[in-house]
Parts: structure tokens; C-alpha cells; sequence
């Protein structure tokens, strides 16, 4: 069998085709949906693939807090204002958007969270990490979008994945100066005034 003419009398390539379905999730994290997405092709020798989609469900936060808030939150101490279902939901999140949790600094539990938010003296990686941990929890609790733009000095933006990016790349810098790690935390704490596009 030779190959297809062109055009091909089996249809036109490319193509595209859609479906949609509505899932309500009871708390953020990361989820499988409930449907398996499988796209078959299959070719003159056979050849096929499939998927599955993962989806990122954040929380309903209407607000950011600073970091003392987060350490709270996971400390154990007093009344937390978060349930810890949505506080794992939300480690879960951070463990799959970012490539420094936990590839790089632990952070499988509320225990690891507030370590990682409790930063000593004048480590400034350390500080840099907690700053990027809540910079991670304000997306994760829904208070920042990912298409949200974050305000600089200058009157300057940055978009919110643009802004994680370049923490996540100063924090991962083993050889980021002082003023870098001083940077990577300034943006963090910028994430604060972010707005939605």
C-alpha cells in the first residue's frame, strides 16, 4: 500500500476536536479527573497514544497574608483560619507547579511547611525560600491568579508566572549573590499587590 494521496480521501489532517464536562472538587489540590482523556491515533503502522489530564484546583481565598499568616496556618499552634485539608491541598498544588518543592527543599507536610517558613537569621536563601513558599500558598489558596500582574517599583510589571520563574531560578542558584536573594524575596513580597489582568 502506497501512501496517501493528498489530499487525503480519509478526512483532513489536522484537525481538532473538543469535549467538555463540569466537576465540582470539595477541596484545592491537585486532582485526576474522574474522566481518563485518551486521544487515539492510529497510523498505517498501528500506532497509538493516550493521556491523562491533571487538574490544579485552587482555594477560594479573597485576600493575601504575609508570611507570619502561613506560618500560622502550619505551625499546629492556636486556631488556624485554614482547615488542614485545604492546607495539604495546598502543599499539593505547590509540589506540582514548582520545581524547587520539593525536587529541592522538602515540603511534604505541615511540619516541613512551617520549617521552610520559619527562616533563621540572616540566611537570606532561607528567607528567599519562605518567600517563595508564600508567594506559592497565595496562588494555591486562589487569593493570586496565574494570570495575575504584579506590580515593581518604577511603575514596571512583571506577569505572576514570569515573577515565580525568575525567584524559582535565584533561589536555585547556588552561586545567587546577596542582592539576587534580596531580589527574589522583594518579588515575593511584591505578590502581595498583584491584580488580575
Amino acid at each position: 500500500m502506497g501512501p496517501d494521496p493528498f489530499p487525503s480521501p480519509l478526512g483532513i489532517f489536522p484537525f481538532l476536536a473538543s469535549d467538555g464536562t463540569t466537576v465540582i472538587f470539595a477541596t484545592p489540590g491537585v486532582a485526576t479527573i474522574g474522566v481518563t482523556v485518551t486521544v487515539t491515533v492510529t497510523d498505517d503502522d498501528g500506532g497509538s497514544d493516550g493521556d491523562d489530564a491533571a487538574k490544579v484546583v485552587v482555594g477560594d481565598a479573597d485576600g493575601t497574608f504575609g508570611n507570619g499568616y502561613w506560618k500560622h496556618q502550619y505551625s499546629g499552634d492556636g486556631n488556624p483560619q485554614v482547615d488542614a485539608a485545604s492546607l495539604e491541598g495546598y502543599l499539593d498544588i505547590v509540589n506540582f507547579v514548582s520545581g524547587v518543592f520539593s525536587e529541592h527543599t522538602i515540603l511534604a507536610t505541615a511540619a516541613d511547611a512551617d520549617a521552610v517558613l520559619s527562616p533563621s537569621g540572616n540566611d537570606k536563601r532561607a528567607v528567599a525560600t519562605a518567600d517563595l513558599l508564600a508567594g506559592w500558598l497565595h496562588f494555591a489558596s486562589g487569593a493570586v491568579s496565574h494570570e495575575a500582574v504584579v506590580p515593581l517599583s518604577g511603575g514596571t510589571t512583571m506577569n505572576f508566572l514570569d515573577v515565580m520563574v525568575e525567584i524559582e531560578g535565584i533561589v536555585l542558584d547556588d552561586a545567587a549573590p546577596r542582592t539576587e536573594l534580596m531580589r527574589a524575596s522583594f518579588l515575593a513580597q511584591r505578590l502581595r499587590q498583584a491584580s488580575s489582568p
